[in-house]
């Protein structure tokens, strides 16, 4: 476990939890799948579940009905996500279509608020403290107990750390990657100085683990093989494309909080906690 300073939550992370709704939601057999990994998922003492950005309203709705079957239960469960519809709002740093795309997903899961809320990308020509503005005022009403940043580099993160530290303003609660993205040419978005900077500022680390270079079995089967046995070759050179898990192993071992989302479906439960335990 990761204990997360996240502001508005007092949480553990596991090191590696669920992303549900990359599955093709508007095809039954797929939303059976959802539900089963969900309900097998929490059997064994998951926690965590993320929404993917790629998720289709079908599959938001039977998240929110299955979190609203587990009754009080559900206080113990940690929500994801990012907003969803509205993509075609309009700029997608104005504050009024954040505003939008959380109220949409709220809306589909009929919940009052999701624990952490991760701003899907940026816009370097948009000043952060209006969109730190925008942030905290959907913290303030209660749509979102935390927010977080996805895709940003690690300048605008600074950046964005100034801003609220002269201002006085809650602040981004964690970065949010995409492993495949990142690594694509074989480097780290990571350095050391950025890495002193993380633990300094106590700035945990998601990563993003996509679908489409590896399937999720192989993903969780390397990350507990390579966990236990050290067999995940370390990413480091600068020539070669690096694949998830060895870039999501290599993340994981490093000295700030972090813990990867994995796409996964029904039967695959267990790989996750396994996952997660392996590197707890």
């Amino acid at each position: 476990m990761n204990d997360w300073p996240i502001n508005g939550l007092s949480i553990q992370l596991p090191a590696v939890l669920p992303a549900v709704g990359a599955l093709g939601a508007q095809i039954s057999g797929d939303l059976k799948d959802m539900k089963s990994l969900l309900d097998d998922y929490w059997a064994l003492g998951g926690h965590a579940v993320m929404i993917s950005p790629d998720a289709e309203d079908q599959t938001i709705r039977l998240l929110g009905q299955w979190m609203k079957d587990l009754g009080q239960d559900r206080d113990g469960l940690i929500w994801i996500g990012m907003g969803s519809g509205e993509v075609d709002a309009g700029p997608r740093m104005r504050k009024t279509v954040l505003e939008r795309r959380l109220l949409h997903s709220l809306e589909l899961v009929e919940g009052e608020a999701m624990d952490l809320y991760l701003l899907e990308g940026d816009d370097p020509n948009v000043h952060v403290g209006y969109i730190l503005e925008g942030m905290n005022a959907l913290r303030q009403k209660g749509y979102c107990r935390a927010f977080g940043a996805h895709g940003w580099s690690m300048e605008r993160l600074r950046e964005a750390a100034r801003h609220a530290e002269r201002s006085g303003v809650q602040g981004f609660s964690c970065a949010s990657l995409s492993v495949e993205a990142e690594y694509a040419a074989g480097s780290r978005p990571i350095g050391e100085a950025d890495e002193a900077w993380l633990i300094e500022h106590k700035l945990p680390v998601l990563l993003q683990a996509g679908s489409g270079v590896v399937s999720a079995s192989q993903l969780l089967q390397e990350l507990v093989d390579g966990r236990n046995a050290n067999e995940l070759e370390q990413p480091d050179k600068q020539d070669e494309t690096i694949m998830p898990a060895a870039a999501i192993a290599d993340m994981l071992r490093r000295p700030y909080s972090a813990a990867a989302v994995v796409p996964a479906g029904a039967g695959q439960a267990d790989d996750i906690i396994k996952a997660a335990q392996a590197w707890a």
